[in-house]
């Protein structure tokens, strides 16, 4: 086989359904322009880098110490 896609392997197979054909060439072409544009990583990038900041701002939100019971002499 010369370098074929995914797409194309299946667009040539009898078996699959016309809705299954479509799905897989529509994912091959969503990956292939992953691939080719550097979004989807900076994208990636700074939802990590929010999630961080969210996360480490929770951490230094001042809790209530209502969990220790209260005592009493």
């Amino acid at each position: 086989m010369d370098n074929l896609t995914t797409c194309q392997i299946i667009q040539a197979s009898e078996q699959a359904s016309d809705i299954k054909k479509k799905l897989i060439c529509s994912q091959d072409q969503i990956h292939h322009s992953m691939l080719e544009s550097p979004w989807a990583i900076l994208f990636y990038a700074g939802m990590v880098l929010f999630i961080l900041f969210m996360v480490k701002r929770a951490a230094d939100f001042p809790h209530r110490q209502s969990s220790k019971p209260d005592q009493q002499d």
